[in-house]
């Protein structure tokens, strides 16, 4: 099976979401309470990054 750049609709469905806008219901305040709270930030924060980190990585 050759490898496409075009991943599976369905899979990235799963990992995303379906679109229902229920699928994140409440989540705005949730982080809202969060952050009022000081309970958002990151867990890894201590994590080093790499020189490849820095130069080749990209969001």
């Amino acid at each position: 099976m050759a490898m496409t750049s075009n991943p599976d609709r369905s899979a990235m469905e799963k990992v995303a979401g379906d679109g229902d806008p229920r699928t994140r219901a409440g989540w705005d305040e949730a982080f809202r309470s969060m952050a009022r709270r000081g309970d958002d930030r990151l867990l890894d924060s201590d994590v080093q990054s790499s020189s490849w980190d820095d130069s080749e990585w990209e969001w």
